[in-house]
């Protein structure tokens, strides 16, 4: 080998390593930081964010992964992987909610490619964020501490998810120094729509909080500042019309509670440095907890309700007749005549083939493998949120898998043991995979935002105005009036307005079928939200289908429920 050919090779070698080198040395540098749950406190069995700070991002991450271990050697062990896009707030920090199983085995998050490269990789230990029960989440400047069971939050640390808030039991605003962010004020406003209970200090400090959804929010409209006697700054203002003032001081409300969809708000009139000791004391016995609205016992019931799939009994009279014509043909060919047998045969082939045209022509008489209730109820005021439910059964005779359109990372209730079957849960963009055994069912709960796309006025006492910008037609509605229910036409895509005629009678509250699907999910709805008080808009929707798709044969059903909030003129 020349020197000149051994200069160019010794050259090439050096830009490669180079090139290595330089390619994995960006890999080192690609870490990231976590936080998991709220202010790193998680209650297992909920959902909870979790916040990632990176560093030396590479141009081709692309993806997140998160896998958790769930169960011991006595329980048995499966895993719950969820995959979902990367996607960066405007300040470079990734969010995401994802459900926490059990705190006895690390969290372990991944960054991918968009081939599915891991990119970088860490484990979050979780048994020293654990907490038992819910608790008060504080954000900002208090004058007196709080309970130990509290977490303190700055502005900056609260998720701009609603869903991320399912581990509070409450939520506290104090001072802070810039307010809130649009985004978080969203997120709060669609936690409490869905139950929540938030407390909201002002007086002086109001202007620091003032955002268009926190007077949405408030109890009070048309906000004023005031200064007491005492030289205390108070927010007054003009009471809603279901709010309820809880204290007052020398006459004038400093306590003062509304609805705001299925929750609460709390409006204390001054600051947080204007109160002692007893006194948020005694505003702690007013905060009621939040309520979560739950559809797993509704939707596992309708399933239960949901009727089997059995051959049409003609189509058992002529599969009996089928196995005797067979059976004579046989003995025919035996004992008989070849020409007889074989004329039988012809007989017996073409009865077979009509039976297979008639169950193919009929595929409601075809036994399903698979059965599944999809619930979802979709709470509406100015903003949206919907809460849904699957469950499914399986009636095949071998493992079978299901796919569940999801548009956030479920939740599944999880047996106590997993001996059963395979209890691996694989999220991947809006889509759950799960493969059931024999005889088994699942349940996978999700929250979800969603656009107000249904909205109601109430003008006097004679008619309400319609606003549907859904897809489709909503056949079941009802308008509940302080317990009152009248009954309403279909709802169409359009706006319309609907005379109210007299009501139903006392206690005849049927949408739809009476005792039906609708009815059930209404019920369930009931516990959260205050559909005995106030205006309210119910509407929804039954659909059955049949699916077919990798040998798996499935009957859904699908349950929709809208409740909204009625604006009253």
């Amino acid at each position: 080998m020349t020197r000149r050919r051994r200069r160019v090779l010794l050259a090439v070698s050096l830009a490669l390593a180079g090139l290595v080198g330089g390619y994995a040395a960006v890999r080192a540098a690609t870490t990231f930081e976590v936080v998991v749950g709220l202010g790193d406190h998680v209650v297992p069995g909920r959902l909870a964010p979790i916040r990632l700070t990176f560093t030396g991002l590479p141009g081709d991450a692309a993806r997140l992964r998160v896998l958790q271990d769930v169960g011991n050697a006595w329980r048995g062990e499966t895993t719950m992987s969820f995959e979902v896009p990367l996607v960066l707030s405007d300040a470079g920090d990734c969010e995401e909610v994802f459900p926490l199983y059990d705190v006895a085995f690390p969290l372990r998050i991944e960054l991918l490619s968009a081939n599915g490269r891991v990119l970088a990789q860490k484990e979050v230990e979780l048994r020293s964020k654990k907490e038992d029960e819910p608790f008060p989440v504080v954000v900002g400047a208090f004058s007196t501490p709080f309970a130990d069971q509290s977490v303190l939050l700055s502005p900056a640390e609260l998720p701009r998810d609603w869903s991320a808030y399912a581990a509070a039991e409450s939520v506290w605003i104090g001072r802070t120094r810039d307010g809130l962010d649009a985004d978080r004020w969203d997120a709060l406003a669609r936690w409490v729509l869905s139950g929540g209970t938030l407390v909201v200090f002002t007086g002086g400090d109001f202007f620091l909080l003032d955002a268009p959804r926190l007077r949405d929010l408030l109890p009070i409209a048309n906000p004023i500042l005031t200064e007491r006697e005492d030289g205390t700054r108070a927010l007054t203002g003009d009471l809603r019309g279901d709010a309820t003032v809880l204290l007052s001081k020398e006459g004038v409300p400093w306590l003062v509670a509304a609805r705001y969809g299925g929750g609460s708000v709390l409006f204390v009139s001054t600051d947080a440095f204007s109160l002692d000791r007893e006194e948020f004391a005694e505003i702690r016995g007013h905060v009621p907890p939040a309520r979560a609205l739950s559809l797993v016992e509704a939707t596992s019931d309708l399933l239960d309700r949901q009727p089997i799939d059995h051959p049409d009994a003609w189509v058992a009279v002529l599969l009996v007749g089928l196995a005797i014509i067979a059976l004579l043909s046989l003995v025919a060919r035996c004992e008989w005549r070849p020409s007889r047998g074989l004329a039988l045969l012809g007989v017996f082939g073409l009865l077979a083939l009509s039976s297979c045209l008639y169950m193919y022509a009929n595929p409601s008489r075809v036994v399903s493998d698979m059965y599944q209730t999809n619930t979802r109820v979709s709470v509406y005021g100015s903003l949206g949120v919907s809460v849904s439910c699957s469950a499914l059964f399986s009636s095949s005779r071998r493992p079978a898998e299901a796919e569940v359109r999801l548009d956030s990372a479920p939740f599944e209730l999880l047996p106590r043991s997993f001996e059963s079957g395979s209890y691996n849960l694989s999220y991947n963009e809006g889509t759950a995979r799960i493969e059931l055994a024999p005889g088994e069912r699942r349940l996978l709960a999700a929250q979800e935002t969603a656009p107000a796309r249904l909205q109601a006025r109430l003008n006097g006492d004679e008619e309400v105005r319609l606003t549907s910008r859904l897809p489709q037609r909503i056949p079941d509605a009802l308008l509940l009036i302080d317990g009152e229910a009248f009954l309403l036409p279909a709802i169409e895509p359009r706006e319309a307005t609907v005379y109210l005629g007299s009501p139903l009678p006392s206690g005849m509250i049927h949408l739809g079928a009476e005792g039906g699907p609708l009815e059930r999910l209404l019920a369930a709805g009931a516990r959260t939200l205050p559909l005995d008080r106030g205006a309210w808009l119910v509407a929804g929707e039954v659909t059955e289908m049949k699916r077919a798709g990798d040998g798996v044969r499935t009957k859904v059903r699908d349950v929709s429920l809208y409740v909204v909030e009625v604006v009253r003129d």
